[in-house]
């Protein structure tokens, strides 16, 4: 039973979580998200990041950013999603 109210904490957290973060995808592009989401972009035409496109930051901001551009397209909803992504999977650690 305590493992159960565990796991019922736990999806509490995560929704939570998850519904606060939400309101930030709508927000327009700051300036590291434009980077990041151009340097994804980049990525998907088939360069590379450090080489092509100047990327301030370590590659998995790339990484992450650009399969979703791939899926939701050039908006602001990917950048939104990647970002919200990296703070909720570096949480989960």
């Amino acid at each position: 039973m305590i493992g159960h109210d565990r796991r019922v904490t736990r999806l509490w957290i995560i929704g939570f979580s998850i519904f606060c973060g939400s309101v930030s995808l709508i927000y327009p592009f700051g300036r590291d998200q434009g980077s990041y989401a151009y340097a994804g972009w980049v990525l998907l035409d088939g360069g590379m990041p450090y080489l092509d496109v100047y990327a301030y930051k370590p590659p998995m901001n790339v990484l992450l950013h650009a399969p979703a551009i791939g899926v939701l397209g050039a908006t602001v909803w990917p950048a939104g999603f990647g970002k919200d992504g990296i703070g909720f999977g570096k949480g989960a650690l």
